[in-house]
């Protein structure tokens, strides 16, 4: 099964275009990981100082949480670098004839 509902559009195989999809934005779990990580450790903490008492360790909270968010930049960095390879070997020339 290939993918031409989009005019000019080369066959691609409709497993090649839901893994890419899945590639592109499969970066945004660990970032959303990382913001959960934050937000425990912000409660927990808040928490207790609210109640006086002083916090407990949360570093696993952060240490976690910065984990995550050096994993989501890592992918989102590869992504860019794919979407950046596939457009430039593609070319930008238009071949609209209204464009010249």
């Amino acid at each position: 099964m290939t993918d031409t509902s989009r005019p000019g559009a080369s066959a691609t195989p409709l497993w090649k275009a839901v893994v890419i999809a899945i590639f592109s934005a499969a970066w945004l779990g660990p970032l959303l990981g990382a913001a959960s990580e934050a937000r425990a450790w912000a409660e927990r903490d808040l928490a207790y100082r609210v109640a006086g008492r002083l916090p407990l360790d949360s570093a696993p909270h952060l240490d976690l949480a910065l984990t995550l968010l050096e994993v989501s930049f890592g992918w989102l960095t590869a992504v860019i670098f794919f979407w950046t390879v596939h457009f430039m070997r593609r070319g930008t020339t238009s071949k609209d004839p209204e464009s010249s």
